[in-house]
């Protein structure tokens, strides 16, 4: 890797964000739907995600797939049986993928280069196998059924009716904008700043308090709940309500 610094300039932060602001508002005009539109930015959002691990920490990880299917299954869940609204499940999402990361990245972060790949790619084909095993949980094959999509309300009066598929882009495309200056402001960090000397060849990494083993974890579960939360929305953007996410 270069030893230039990857980041990006400070004062370009405001003409990025308009860049990705006039993008959003673009899409859905220039798409067929809204609903496409929306399938985009809700992959982008997971893409997002892999590209802080690899771009940045240079962790090659195949088991991104897993946070995006326990966000989508565990906040369906939630929905289905426990009645959660939607904020709820976005945040029930993040917390179950960040949690499933740490536990993930705890025993792969141990090994490296390649064999940290081959671990990732065993536990992704590990939660593939449990999605489709536990039908009582997922629904197996079928996938899950009638996911409903909760409206944005407040002491019982709609604000946003999200069943209407522009309302509901604009609520991704808001969620896509939120995440993505998070992103930036990560790897502008003191934090960021470790990652990057954590991806470097070494051997002297800047003075920090925490050692790049630990900064790799802490990366390899910061990510999670970016896809995690896109995984809920995918079961919501399901026009035909039978919604499986595949590990």
């Amino acid at each position: 890797m270069s030893e230039k610094n990857p980041l990006p300039v400070k004062g370009r932060t405001p003409a990025l964000l308009l860049l990705v602001l006039a993008s959003l508002v673009a899409l859905p005009l220039v798409l067929p739907s809204a609903t496409l539109a929306t399938e985009i930015l809700i992959f982008a959002l997971a893409a997002l995600a892999c590209n802080l691990l690899l771009g940045y920490t240079g962790l090659l990880s195949f088991g991104q797939g897993i946070f995006f299917g326990v966000g989508a299954y565990g906040a369906a869940l939630l929905m289905i049986h426990l009645k959660w609204g939607m904020f709820s499940a976005l945040l029930g999402a993040a917390v179950f993928g960040a949690f499933l990361a740490l536990l993930v990245g705890a025993l792969a972060i141990r090994r490296k280069g390649i064999y940290f790949v081959m671990l990732t790619l065993a536990f992704s084909q590990m939660a593939y196998f449990l999605a489709y095993t536990l039908s009582g949980w997922t629904g197996g094959d079928n996938g899950l059924l009638d996911v409903p999509r909760p409206n944005i309300e407040i002491a019982g009066h709609v604000l946003v009716d999200l069943a209407d598929p522009r309302h509901f882009y604009v609520f991704v495309a808001v969620l896509f904008l939120l995440i993505f200056a998070g992103a930036l402001r990560v790897i502008r960090s003191p934090f960021g700043s470790t990652l990057l000397a954590s991806a470097r060849t070494r051997p002297a990494p800047p003075p920090s308090a925490t050692t790049p083993a630990i900064s790799r974890s802490w990366c390899s579960c910061c990510p999670a709940p970016s896809p995690a939360s896109p995984g809920r929305c995918t079961q919501c953007c399901c026009t035909s309500r039978r919604c499986r996410t595949s590990t």
